[in-house]
């Protein structure tokens, strides 16, 4: 019997943890695992907890420092890469990122390894969905710049204290579009913020990653005009 059988979580404590995470529910992530941390630190699931929960916090030198730290036995695995090639992209060392995802697909082709594609033809694809809008929600791309970054940053979410995580997709920054074109203007201009690797990083295909982006296109432009998440959806912008 493994040592750490006895202790594990089980699969309805796993999902509670895993929706805790999610959510940002941080005291009911460490309420769930209260229990092992006293009787095992060292758990395997204390530990990626801990990292996890260090990431989504933003803790990125936290998070470095656990996934250093690690023994060995947890570290020869598609996960301890993938987490490690995550950080690395938030750390901004991106070739070191892509050769650790490519290290997990090694030892486990479930865990494949993002498709890079150019800024350029997400610009495309940019492009052609908003192409592809209805003449009253098109319209709005003639004032509204969408910006192609790398990867999130704390600043552009204005993380921690907004609770976005590091693999937002996209964002909408500045005013109402009503209010921006209005006589009051703005000290902020608006624009949308889309985040190319956690797109790569979230999508298997191309084809997958064109549909995403214009799903994330789509919801941050809804934001623009005002719509909450359920007005999004029903506006088709969702």
């Amino acid at each position: 019997m493994d040592e750490h059988e006895e202790d594990e979580l089980t699969d309805d404590e796993l999902d509670r943890l895993n929706d805790a995470l999610d959510a940002g529910h941080w005291a009911s992530a460490e309420e769930l695992v209260a229990g092992l941390r006293e009787r095992d630190p060292g758990h395997p699931t204390i530990v990626w907890t801990d990292i996890r929960v260090a990431v989504l916090q933003w803790r990125v030198n936290d998070a470095r420092a656990l996934l250093d730290g690690l023994p060995n036995d947890l570290r020869d695995n598609a996960a301890f890469h993938e987490a490690d090639a995550f950080v690395a992209e938030l750390e901004g060392d991106f070739e070191r990122a892509d050769r650790l995802y490519r290290a997990a697909e090694t030892l486990d082709p479930e865990y494949g390894a993002p498709e890079r594609v150019s800024a350029d033809e997400i610009l495309a694809i940019v492009r052609r969905a908003a192409e592809e809008l209805p003449p009253e929600f098109r319209s709005a791309f003639d004032v509204i710049p969408v910006v192609i970054d790398p990867m999130p940053t704390p600043e552009i979410l204005g993380a921690p204290e907004s609770g976005l995580p590091p693999d937002t997709l996209g964002l909408y920054s500045g005013p109402l579009l009503s209010e921006f074109l209005g006589e009051a203007g703005g000290p902020y201009p608006p624009r949308i913020h889309v985040f190319q690797r956690n797109l790569e990083r979230h999508c298997r295909t191309r084809d997958e990653l064109a549909d995403e982006i214009r799903i994330t296109l789509y919801h941050e432009l809804g934001h623009a005009l005002g719509f909450d998440e359920d007005g999004v959806d029903e506006m088709g912008l969702g």
